[in-house]
């Protein structure tokens, strides 16, 4: 997996493509790159107009703040890695995004 971050950027769209019925956050194995699909982002609250968290920012190739997984998407067949659901998003210490049960 750390060979895709390691290459060119990647873009939303092909996460989007791939499930798009639902949020999809990949994060490669040392936590420093991540790759949300565009339902995520608005899940989270973030848009093109979001301004950057204090100590950080938001753009692409930049750092995710926090998102919870409903499974390790490095530990499941890639045929069902598209099932992955956010649990809980959290953008500047703030819970933004809580799955209902």
């Amino acid at each position: 997996m750390n060979d895709v971050f390691r290459s060119e950027p990647q873009d939303r769209k092909l996460l989007d493509e791939a499930a798009p019925n639902n949020p999809v956050l990949l994060m490669d194995e040392t936590g420093h790159s991540s790759w949300a699909s565009s339902m995520a982002l608005q899940l989270a609250g973030i848009t093109r107009d979001t301004a950057n968290p204090l100590n950080g920012s938001i753009g692409p190739g930049l750092l995710a703040d926090l998102i919870v997984l409903d499974r390790n998407p490095f530990k499941v067949p890639v045929t069902t890695v598209h099932e992955t659901k956010v649990e809980t998003a959290i953008i500047n210490g703030e819970i933004v995004y809580e799955m209902t049960r």
